[in-house]
């Protein structure tokens, strides 16, 4: 069983927003022996290298336009059911240049594919309507209606760090760490023990849930 989880890489890309998710899925440190093979592909608008926000240079796997020419057959495949499409944070989302990815990512959410999105994609999400109808969080529900005149999710928006609900996760950029949790549980490659420990670890920074993770 093989997932393939594509991070979208955006123009001053918040970081910490999903350092913690990407580096578990990439060094499968603590997957469970019988996890499906998980590959971590970027994606970037004409494949172009990204700055983050705090100046690194990533350059990506893939070109945007590349993974729009093969959307069709990923979103009709049984075998990718459980793809994932992660959405980070950054400053540039509600810029006209992001529509390309925006109308793949409805695509995406709407043929059933889980889609993940932290911070100003919250926003970006927001604005297509996507948000309107599911359960989900953001930066903060009064910002969110705002900056999102046409934002009608209000009864859904639940004032948590992150959410997950159906095929959608949703995260505040403060919560880094709860984003990562919601994905890799989504994506069962940890244990569920296993799970718990390492988001204790980094929530409370008890040494015993070391010991339960290394355990």
């Amino acid at each position: 069983m093989k997932t393939n989880v594509y991070v979208y890489l955006i123009d001053s890309l918040a970081d910490w927003e999903v350092g913690f998710l990407t580096a578990e899925l990439k060094s499968r440190r603590y997957f469970k022996k019988d996890a499906p093979e998980v590959n971590l592909i970027t994606v970037s608008d004409g494949g172009k290298q990204i700055t983050s926000m705090g100046g690194m240079k990533i350059t990506s796997n893939i070109s945007l336009e590349k993974f729009k020419f093969h959307l069709n057959d990923i979103i009709t495949s049984s075998e990718t059911k459980n793809d994932m499409l992660i959405l980070p944070g950054s400053n540039s989302w509600l810029k006209k240049s992001q529509k390309e990815i925006l109308d793949i990512a409805k695509q995406w959410f709407s043929s059933g594919r889980n889609l993940a999105a932290i911070c100003g994609a919250t926003i970006a999400l927001a604005s297509l309507g996507l948000l309107d109808n599911i359960n989900h969080t953001s930066n903060d529900k009064g910002f969110l209606k705002q900056i999102c005149p046409s934002y009608k999710g209000e009864s859904f928006y639940k004032n948590e760090p992150a959410v997950s609900e159906k095929n959608l996760i949703t995260a505040s950029g403060i919560a880094p760490l709860d984003f990562a949790f919601k994905v890799i549980e989504k994506l069962q490659v940890f244990a569920d023990a296993k799970l718990k420990a390492w988001y204790n670890l980094y929530k409370t920074k008890d040494s015993k849930y070391f010991y339960e993770l290394m355990g």
